[in-house]
């Protein structure tokens, strides 16, 4: 009898998504998974059952066929050890070559590297807002070819072949998905590492000039700025302004106070979410998630993760491919 189709990359590319490691996923399948990842063994049809309901995938996901990416971590702001979110960001490339072939996506547009603060003013002055609250900073985003895009475990930076991608996680807030894609988007034009990127989402959500002519309630300006409540006590301190209640324990307290109250956790802004690949996924396909599931051979859960639950805003960044 003819062995299973087998691709160990899908494997590891599978157990990554899982979030777990080669013995933990060994202990639950009661053999071990290294030589099959490595190519040195072929598990066989009543192993590779195991495997697909150990890391809940079909166990089709395990054929070869699919086309691979080979993530250069050096192209992204991933931390060592971010495997869950590099695979995601693999999944993620599948997704958009499936997506490509009926859409033409955007290339990302912005200049060289220079100073995060300057940078940052100038960026703004492209977008329009030089000074002020920032609203709509996805959009802002996705209108500049930046696709920005849920994944699993953390928020990421990354360029893959043909595409630049910001990764937001679904359960971070409002304010900290702002602050979150302002850093992630940092790491992008700055190059360098996480302080110049922390520098230009300071500028970027929170400008120095329009911070000193603001007012000091520190629960009215995160609102109307809407980043975290710690971000801004950080940046006020920073930039040597004085806000109300802010000595001793009161950072604990106003970031209980932003849990609480929704106004504050949701921000006076308008919702900010990723657009640009669930606004493809529909033009591409009539069921986004039931054939990008069965093309990419994994659970709908898994699609819907990363395209998240976001509304159609038809038209505004793309083009069906005649």
């Amino acid at each position: 009898m003819p062995s299973e189709p087998f691709d160990p990359p899908r494997l590891t590319m599978a157990r990554r998504l899982a979030g777990l490691g080669v013995g933990p996923l060994s202990e639950r399948v009661g053999v071990d998974v290294e030589p099959f990842e490595l190519g040195q063994a072929h598990p066989g049809a009543a192993t590779l059952r195991d495997l697909a309901r150990a890391l809940d995938v079909p166990v089709a996901f395990f054929h070869p066929g699919r086309p691979r990416l080979h993530l250069d971590l050096a192209r992204t702001s991933l931390p060592r050890g971010a495997d869950r979110t590099a695979a995601a960001l693999e999944l993620l490339w599948e997704v958009l070559c499936e997506v490509r072939q009926h859409v033409d996506l955007p290339a990302a547009r912005f200049g060289p590297p220079t100073f995060p603060t300057a940078l940052a003013h100038r960026v703004r002055t492209a977008w329009g807002v030089p000074t002020g609250p920032l609203p709509g900073l996805i959009e802002h985003l996705e209108d500049q070819g930046v696709l920005v895009a849920y994944v699993p475990g953390t928020g990421c930076a990354a360029e893959l072949p043909g595409h630049t991608v910001i990764g937001v996680v679904a359960t971070m807030s409002q304010v900290e998905l702002r602050w979150s894609v302002a850093e992630q988007f940092g790491h992008l034009l700055t190059g360098t590492g996480q302080a110049s990127a922390t520098a230009f989402a300071a500028e970027l959500l929170l400008p120095a000039d329009a911070l000193t002519c603001a007012g000091r309630d520190p629960v009215e300006l995160a609102a109307g700025f809407g980043v975290p409540m710690d971000r801004l006590v950080r940046r006020a301190r920073g930039l040597g302004i004085r806000l109300r209640a802010v000595a001793g324990d009161a950072l604990t307290v106003l970031n209980a106070e932003q849990s609480r109250n929704g106004a504050i956790r949701d921000g006076r802004l308008p919702v900010d979410e990723p657009s640009m690949l669930i606004e493809a996924a529909r033009m591409a396909f009539a069921d986004p998630v039931t054939e990008l599931s069965a093309t990419l051979r994994v659970p709908p859960r898994t699609v819907t993760g990363l395209l998240g639950i976001v509304p159609a805003v038809v038209g505004r960044h793309l083009t069906a491919v005649r």
